[in-house]
């Protein structure tokens, strides 16, 4: 009897070897077709397509791109227990990286099935707790009355982040030069970008001397020049430190959001995001009588429907039908 030869099963490849240690490395280039029709999107749209495209590619494993497989993956990340906002995002990357490769649509009716399934199991939404412009004061003098470098950049930078409704990736870019400071202490902050920004255009939002003042003691006590970025690192006292040292580089987005939740908590404020402080920022111009287009245009939304869905508590509070009750 001769030898069994045992044969092991592969799963379907397009690519060869090298290209799949590529893709399992991370290092797998896009095609110059691709690069340019990426270059004819928003920057924040490539961004997002690219790293969508990423866990596709890694999940798919060479998989050739078909409805089935496309229906599958949107199976997987619903596993994963994703948000139905990523979930959108993946299809939508895909389809534009085949149609910008001169490739057919792939999504079809079991696509299709995936997101209606995704659709039904859709949880509402968790809003951020929102804070009142007295708490908010309480957070940043809690901070500032350290003394410290640290308490006094996170002051400034909570205080900045309330006034101008800014998200925590946009403060994170701020640059000294951004701010502007006006004869009567009050200051122009110009916001080089944004989520929303898709064109890249730029905003400039009011400061009101408050914030201005933090600002002001932070880059005087930090020692920072105009192109340098607002909001930096600081290394501590430590092996091989006998001062803070200012790191000159960008603060990541992620360290902003532990700064809010940090120097919150530290004023008896717990569970507080940095996206509190832009919830609170559409909230207060609400009770201010400002309308909802006025709202998105401080804050920058692209629609309107996020500032209803930050402000309805304050629509209700301060409505007609509450006032006409007068129960005090």
């Amino acid at each position: 009897m001769g030898n069994v030869i045992e044969f092991r099963t592969r799963r379907a490849s397009l690519w060869n070897d090298e290209t799949m240690a590529k893709l399992r490395s991370g290092h797998l280039q896009e095609s110059p077709r691709l690069t340019r029709a990426f270059q004819g999107i928003g920057g924040n749209t490539a961004k997002t397509y690219r790293g969508a495209l990423r866990g596709f590619d890694k999940w798919a494993h060479g998989l050739p791109v078909t409805d089935e497989v496309l229906a599958n993956f949107l199976t997987h990340l619903q596993e994963k227990d994703r948000t139905h906002g990523y979930l959108r995002v993946c299809p939508a990357a895909v389809r534009f990286r085949e149609r910008a490769l001169d490739r057919p649509d792939p999504s079809g009716s079991e696509t299709r099935f995936a997101m209606g399934i995704s659709r039904r199991r859709r949880r509402k939404t968790k809003q951020a707790r929102h804070l009142t412009l007295a708490e908010i004061q309480g957070i940043v003098k809690t901070a500032a009355d350290t003394g410290s470098l640290w308490g006094v950049r996170d002051a400034a930078l909570i205080s900045i982040m309330f006034a101008c409704g800014l998200r925590a990736g946009e403060a994170a870019n701020l640059e000294v030069r951004d701010l502007e400071v006006l004869e009567d202490g009050a200051g122009l902050l110009t916001i080089q970008y944004s989520k929303t920004d898709q064109e890249s255009e730029g905003a400039v939002v009011g400061l009101p001397p408050g914030p201005v003042r933090h600002l002001q003691e932070w880059i005087k006590m930090a020692k920072l020049n105009q192109g340098d970025q607002l909001f930096t690192p600081i290394k501590g006292c430590g092996p091989g430190f006998s001062l803070p040292v200012i790191v000159r580089r960008k603060m990541l987005t992620q360290y902003v959001a532990k700064i809010v939740q940090k120097r919150a908590a530290a004023a008896g404020h717990e569970g507080i995001s940095s996206h509190s402080l832009q919830r609170s920022f559409a909230i207060h111009l609400s009770l201010q009588g400002k309308r909802t287009h006025e709202v998105q245009e401080a804050g920058r939304w692209e629609t309107p429907g996020m500032v209803l869905r930050y402000t309805q508590g304050s629509l209700a509070v301060r409505s007609k039908i509450a006032q006409a009750i007068g129960w005090e």
